[in-house]
């Protein structure tokens, strides 16, 4: 009698846990229904302290971090996206496309936004967004918008290589004729 009490008690308590999990994400996806994606985030991070292992916070706590567009949210949507799809089984090949191509919008939002002067730096951005865009249309060979962003990324990626060599030449010509002056 003892044992079915206790398991009872732990049944009800195991459902109250997985309401809670449910009712946090659904507040987080009426927040971002609303556009307030910090709310949203909020929400589905309390999803996760329930159950750190829940696939649909994981991944939209990954699109709310991503929609607020700092560089310090793009890098947090980038890990998110990354764990999501570590921990998201093989079998699910649909959720995992989209998941990878979000982290190539990622990764092509960091080529846009980051600050560094260096652009050998930015053009890995552009390298990261471009191999997931591959492995998108390798997954769901059918995504439209990844191929156009595969077309898009491929061309700035070539337009900022040609542009770095142009650059790199200039500066070499600069060089060589300042050491021409200087042996005069």
């Amino acid at each position: 009698m003892k044992n079915n009490i206790i398991l009872i008690l732990f049944a009800i308590i195991l459902f109250a846990a997985c309401d809670k999990e449910k009712s946090n994400l659904r507040k987080g996806n009426d927040s971002y229904q609303e556009k307030d994606y910090v709310k949203a985030e909020e929400k589905y991070r309390e999803s996760l302290v329930v159950d750190s292992n829940y696939l649909k916070a994981q991944y939209n706590l990954a699109n709310a971090s991503y929609k607020q567009l700092s560089q310090e949210k793009l890098h947090s949507a980038m890990n998110y996206y990354e764990s999501y799809i570590k921990t998201n089984p093989n079998t699910d090949t649909l959720n995992n496309a989209n998941a990878i191509y979000n982290r190539g919008n990622v990764s092509f939002q960091l080529f846009q936004t980051d600050t560094a002067t260096d652009m050998s730096s930015k053009i890995l951005f552009l390298e990261r967004a471009l191999e997931d865009y591959k492995q998108t249309l390798r997954l769901n060979p059918t995504d439209s918008a990844a191929k156009y962003n595969l077309a898009l990324t491929q061309y700035l990626l070539n337009k900022n290589k040609n542009q770095q060599e142009q650059n790199q030449q200039q500066e070499q010509n600069q060089q060589e004729q300042q050491q021409e002056k200087n042996q005069d």
